[in-house]
């Protein structure tokens, strides 16, 4: 009896995506087409759950995804935090879709104003497939008055969603740090991040529930502030995420 050659085989590869490693498992062929340290394991680093994410290790120990640092870092550079209405005044940014797409490769542009970062800060939690707060109902948020029950309800958070707080609240105190001369105090601050907190749309309880997580955030910063004041008022400085890439450090040094 005759073998023939075999056909209509298929190869299995089972590969895995680290949040701090990137995609583990994969064929030596095709190494060289994939980033050493790919941004997301899907196409865009907007509208994704958070955990399809590469991520590195902010200032503060705080894991969150590299992009955010990406961000942060560039902001930071370029002393938008002194500059007045940061976070408040909408960016006037060309070929949006394009700089996403930078982005989404792991290219920060190098022509982005300190508005155009701030509002991307914004939009990739607007765009968060799940609201970062909407883990909690309306009623738990509207109970956590003051900042003690605020920062015991934030402890209940999941430990990505708690991350991502942490270091949102941390970007809000440092924006306060320079209240003189941006003009943002945490209430302000907190009420331009609110809506991108919560995608609770009901008309009859959102404008309710938009004013209380505006409450919630500002409870937490006022908490940040007294704890930095408390510690001397100094602040790490920043991890550097890397001008254009994402070759942000992580638990295990240098991504790839």
């Amino acid at each position: 009896m005759e073998i023939g050659a075999p056909f209509d085989v298929k190869h299995v590869v089972h590969v895995t995506f680290d949040r701090y490693k990137g995609f583990i498992g994969l064929p030596d062929d095709l190494l060289a087409h994939v980033d050493a340290v790919p941004p997301s394991a899907s196409l865009s680093v907007f509208g994704v759950r958070p955990e399809a994410l590469h991520y590195s290790i902010d200032a503060h120990g705080t894991g969150v995804p590299t992009i955010l640092l990406l961000l942060q870092s560039r902001l930071y550079q370029l002393h938008g935090l002194s500059v007045e209405g940061i976070f408040r005044i909408a960016a006037q940014m060309e070929d949006e879709d394009g700089v996403r797409s930078q982005l989404s490769s792991g290219v920060l542009p190098p022509n982005l104003d300190v508005h155009s970062l701030a509002g991307l800060i914004k939009a990739w939690f607007r765009e968060l497939p799940e609201g970062l707060l909407d883990l909690f109902s309306p009623h738990q948020v509207a109970g956590a008055t003051g900042e003690a029950a605020a920062c015991a309800l934030a402890a209940t958070l999941p430990a990505i969603h708690r991350e991502l707080l942490e270091w949102v609240v941390n970007l809000m105190a440092d924006v306060v740090e320079h209240e003189a001369e941006n003009k943002m105090n945490a209430r302000n601050i907190a009420l331009v991040f609110a809506p991108n907190m919560t995608q609770v749309i009901d008309p009859m309880i959102g404008l309710q529930h938009a004013v209380r997580v505006m409450e919630f955030l500002r409870a937490l910063v006022e908490k940040r502030r007294s704890e930095r004041a408390a510690m001397g008022g100094s602040l790490p400085e920043l991890t550097q995420a890397g001008a254009d890439s994402t070759g942000a450090e992580g638990p295990g040094g240098k991504g790839g």
